[in-house]
């Protein structure tokens, strides 16, 4: 009899995790709110050796998952608009590097998606994103990770309509047509919505609207005081 070790379904999602709620350490990482369009309630700066996010994900059984990387790179200098790369652990020991292509030459507030693939255990298993700058430019924005799934993101599209065009259907891809303005910034939660954080900023849709239309949104506040500030 021979024992062929599990492997995790290719589109079954087991975790979505934010950076900034991982265990942040080694040093004076830098949550990075003030750009826009992140995941959960903003994202973490990665400069120096040593800055490092933990992140507890639970198995369901033992294999070989993928890991998707949600991630800014932004422009810096001539020498490090490049090709980056930062360090991610597996349960505190095995390290692979994970290389970050430049999402922007203009802004960090362009996401995208690296990938790689780990061994994990059944149960709980530590996944760790972490900067040596003696072996890799890290100067990076980390924003959340996703564990299984054959693609990233795990809010599904909201169809619109007949006869409606959607200019936010829940998901990063539509998400990315938005450019914050102003203080702050705005993030897109767990339930697929979009929430403000850190100032009276503003989000805009970037893609211009010829002709009349009519604006159909849902909103929600948090007390009887507050308003849509829908403009």
């Amino acid at each position: 009899v021979t024992t062929v070790p599990a492997t995790a379904a290719g589109d079954e999602v087991i975790a979505w995790v934010e950076v900034e709620d991982g265990e942040i350490s080694g040093g004076p990482a830098l949550n990075s709110g003030d750009h826009g369009n992140f995941s959960g309630w903003g994202s973490y700066t990665f400069r120096e050796t040593g800055m490092t996010s933990t992140m507890t994900v639970v198995a369901p059984a033992a294999g070989t998952y993928p890991v998707h990387i949600r991630y800014a790179a932004g422009p810096l200098s001539a020498e490090e608009n490049v090709t980056r790369a930062m360090g991610l652990l597996t349960n505190g020991a095995a390290r692979q590097q994970v290389r970050y292509p430049m999402t922007s030459l203009g802004d960090w507030e362009t996401w995208r998606f690296a990938t790689a693939q780990v061994s994990l255990r059944e149960g709980a298993n530590t996944l760790a994103l972490q900067c040596d700058r003696g072996q890799e430019i890290c100067r990076l924005n980390l924003d959340a990770i996703q564990v299984g799934g054959a693609a990233p993101d795990p809010c599904a599209a909201t169809p619109a309509p007949d006869g409606w065009t959607s200019l936010f259907d829940g998901t990063f891809a539509s998400f990315d047509g938005w450019r914050k303005a102003g203080a702050g910034g705005f993030g897109r939660q767990v339930d697929c919505t979009l929430r403000p954080f850190r100032g009276r900023g503003a989000t805009w849709f970037t893609e211009e609207q010829e002709g009349p239309l009519t604006l159909d949104l849902d909103w929600r506040r948090g007390d009887a005081d507050a308003t849509s500030s829908v403009y």
